[in-house]
């Protein structure tokens, strides 16, 4: 018996069924196919069975000027809610947002993302995104006060 087998045709001589186990399944051709991936995690989310597993709390000081993330992409995040406390700041999803020069100055006439005044707090902030700030003075730094609380998927 002969057999000829590539990728894409598989020609049996002997059509006995003993032969049949030789079909290359789909499963191994995508196995052939497979090729690694080179993967790099920023900003990862620690799981716990611990008590942060439920909520984190933290305050974050952000220099004059400057920009810093207040919440990574978290998928169990319910809800979390932040504060700046001496100084003003403007929040959006994107780093590029709060980035902008409109942000940072005496006054902020037209921030480019959420102006959160100073001892203000955010309504319930219910996505999953990753969240930035920048402190609105050039001069002071602020405390900014983050609540998060997470659940589980279901």
């Amino acid at each position: 018996m002969s057999t000829i087998q590539n990728r894409d045709l598989l020609h049996v001589q002997d059509h006995a069924p003993d032969s049949w186990d030789r079909i290359e399944t789909p499963q191994e051709r995508q196995d052939e196919d497979y090729a690694a991936l080179k993967v790099f995690v920023t900003n990862p989310v620690e799981t716990t069975t611990g008590a942060t597993q439920f909520g984190a709390y933290s305050t974050i000081v952000v220099p004059p000027g400057t920009t810093e993330q207040l919440l990574p992409h978290d998928p169990l995040r319910q809800y979390a809610y932040i504060t700046p406390v001496d100084e003003p700041i403007v929040i959006g999803t994107t780093l590029e947002q709060v980035q902008g020069t409109n942000n940072v100055g005496a006054t902020v006439p037209s921030p480019s993302g959420g102006f959160i005044p100073a001892l203000a707090t955010t309504p319930p902030i219910r996505h999953s995104d990753p969240v930035y700030c920048v402190n609105t003075s050039p001069t002071t730094a602020t405390r900014v006060t983050v609540l998060v609380e997470r659940g589980s998927v279901a």
